[in-house]
């Protein structure tokens, strides 16, 4: 086996030993390798000349660096933290008055001032200039509260009294009771208030239709008809309500045919708190007439409610109670009912629909509610 040279492990066959080809060329790879191999911080090798010209451009002794013992002060950066002291700021500082020194100073100005106060003090009353008021001797007193004197002293009692006083009158002057009847009891001719008065204007004035502002030149203000109801025209005519359709004037309360005039009656269900529904007509029409009736059966003590809700065109035109029965409501073994007032007796007119509901509202036991209608079909 052939030994391998110390530094790049080149193989060296022995005197004994035939050469061979491929070691020789594996260990001319190694020297190429090596020969152009480059130094490292670990490893040796050859020098790049850009090495070569950093090294040549190096100062003899530039390594020999010498720290100075001194450093002048200007090469210092100051901040808000890092100042320099001068020698006159320090004298100044250095001179400042210490908290001691400044509490003897103090003491002996008060105390300067307290001999000086000593020594101008008066002890009478005449060893003072009465040039501004003061009060030499003793003031009379009064209770008084309406009294003009600049010598006489207001008591305690004076003083109160007058407090009392304005309050209460402050008290009067800020309630709107008392001002409306003071205005009240001073209003009149020739006393310059015009309370009566709106804007300059007496209450006949006002009322005056000629005074009415944008009044309208003729009724109804827009124009229209004053005896139309939903288009229709109504009048009185021989003691008799009549509306006007199709050229002619038709009674309201006529029955006419039995083909046009729709009259009904049904009594409500004993379902209590149940609308059901009592009559309904699709079609146009003018609703005349719509109540309730009721009547008592018994003489228990309790009272019902009778109920309607009227829909017309599909709108909930009424909904609410319209009759009541009372049932011995002295216990004496009488009943009484309050039958309804028509509900509706003004014409209402349909286009598409009318359907009437009934109920009876509270327990109806021994009591009968009917409800009553009548409308002409067109």
């Amino acid at each position: 086996m052939p030994d391998l040279t110390t530094n790049i492990g080149l193989k060296k066959p022995a005197g004994n030993e035939t050469a061979d080809i491929d070691m020789i060329n594996e260990n001319m790879d190694i020297i190429d390798a090596e020969v152009a191999k480059k130094a490292s911080a670990t490893e040796d090798g050859r020098m790049s000349k850009e090495d070569k010209t950093k090294l040549d451009s190096i100062e003899d002794n530039a390594n020999n660096y010498q720290h100075p013992s001194v450093h002048p002060a200007t090469m210092i950066t100051e901040d808000s933290t890092h100042r320099f002291v001068t020698d006159s700021e320090k004298s100044d500082w250095n001179s400042k008055e210490t908290p001691a020194g400044a509490q003897a100073k103090a003491n002996v100005a008060e105390q300067n001032a307290k001999n000086y106060a000593d020594s101008i003090k008066p002890t009478k009353l005449s060893q003072l200039s009465n040039d501004v008021g003061y009060i030499t001797a003793q003031r009379a007193v009064s209770d008084s509260v309406t009294s003009t004197s600049s010598t006489v002293a207001a008591s305690s009692k004076a003083v109160k009294t007058a407090y009392d006083k304005a309050n209460d009158a402050y008290s009067k002057v800020t309630s709107a009771t008392y001002v409306r009847d003071r205005v009240k009891a001073a209003d009149g001719h020739g006393s310059g208030l015009d309370a009566d008065l709106l804007d300059g204007w007496h209450r006949d004035s006002i009322r005056d239709w000629n005074h009415l502002l944008n009044r309208p030149s003729s009724l109804p203000a827009n124009g229209g008809n004053a005896d139309s109801v939903d288009g229709l025209h109504f009048r009185e005519y021989n003691e008799s309500l009549q509306y006007y359709y199709g050229g002619k004037w038709k009674d309201v309360t006529a029955i006419g045919n039995a083909s046009n005039t729709v009259i009904g009656s049904a009594v409500t269900n004993t379902d209590k708190y149940k609308y059901t529904v009592a009559h309904s007509y699709n079609g146009s029409g003018i609703l005349t007439h719509i109540g309730m009736s009721a009547s008592n059966w018994d003489s228990n003590n309790y009272y019902n409610t009778g109920k309607i809700k009227l829909v017309i065109d599909d709108v909930v035109l009424y909904d609410g109670t319209v009759c009541i029965i009372y049932h011995d409501p002295n216990g004496d073994g009488q009943a009484f009912g309050f039958e309804s007032v028509t509900l509706l007796q003004a014409p209402i007119k349909f286009n598409s629909n009318i359907t009437i509901y009934h109920m009876a509202g509270s327990d109806s036991y021994g009591s009968a509610f009917r409800t009553i209608w009548n409308y002409i079909k067109q």
